[in-house]
């Protein structure tokens, strides 16, 4: 049984979705957003300690839910429920796999990723910080995404002489510390989480401004505020393209539709 092919220039599309955790008022609270989630999800959720910490878990898992689920639609030709179709895109229905030490992936059990050609087609990622988050999805490549609290206290100086490498801490150094600090440091992460293999490769060892890796990813930045800055890391030739969504209303549209 085959899942529907591709339309023409599908490969290499990257959808970003960025989201603001909605509060906890009645209509929008973490039930709701935890509808899709599996036990294990539900579980790290109930482990942190913070409620705005749990909320801000469950909140970004069902932000990726949904991306894949819209994604997947986008990237793909969507035959329904019909003879050799994927069957319905439900959020709650992704399997996720996560090697030891690695990178998570759709696991080989996924009968949507085994539908859409995953874990080989789609990769993903996914990043969260004060209030927000941010998930990518790309289809025949690989992605990293990182989010981080700009206004987060921190000594600069130190963290770059500790874990960015020479050109990287000098670049920092010619202009305002903390927006290049950040610029830096999600770049970074976000090049870990698109090779996949964890902190088996320390930060100091490779650069972002390296010419040779550049030849094989590309580095766009989401946006940046006061209070959270994002980049994303994905193989070249991607063509990522922004949503900033209402992710309720988003869960709303899947739910009904």
């Amino acid at each position: 049984m085959s899942g529907p092919r591709p339309p023409p220039g599908a490969r290499g599309a990257a959808g970003l979705y960025f989201g603001l955790v909605p509060g906890t008022e009645a209509g929008s609270g973490l039930p709701g957003w935890s509808a899709c989630l599996d036990g294990e999800e539900r579980r790290r959720a109930d482990r942190l300690a913070r409620a705005e910490d749990r909320a801000g878990f469950a909140f970004a898992h069902a932000l990726l839910r949904h991306a894949l689920t819209h994604a997947a639609g986008l990237f793909y030709v969507a035959g329904a429920d019909g003879p050799g179709g994927p069957g319905p895109l439900e959020p709650g229905a992704w399997v996720f796999a996560v090697p030891p030490g690695g990178k998570p992936r759709l696991a080989d059990r996924c009968p949507q990723g085994r539908a859409f050609g995953c874990p080989g087609g789609m990769d993903f990622s996914l990043s969260h910080a004060r209030g927000a988050a941010l998930a990518g999805v790309l289809d025949g490549g690989r992605i990293g995404v990182d989010l981080e609290d700009a206004g987060r206290r921190a000594d600069m100086e130190a963290m770059a002489e500790r874990f960015f490498a020479p050109d990287e801490t000098a670049y920092i150094r010619k202009g305002p510390e903390p927006r290049r600090f950040f610029e830096v440091w999600t770049k970074k992460e976000s090049r870990i989480k698109w090779e996949g293999t964890g902190l088996s490769k320390p930060l100091p060892s490779f650069s972002v401004f390296d010419p040779a890796e550049l030849e094989k990813l590309s580095y766009c930045e989401v946006f940046q505020n006061h209070e959270v800055i994002c980049h994303v890391c994905a193989s070249k030739g991607a063509r990522p393209t922004v949503r900033v969504i209402d992710i309720v209303a988003l869960m709303r549209r899947v739910k009904e539709g």
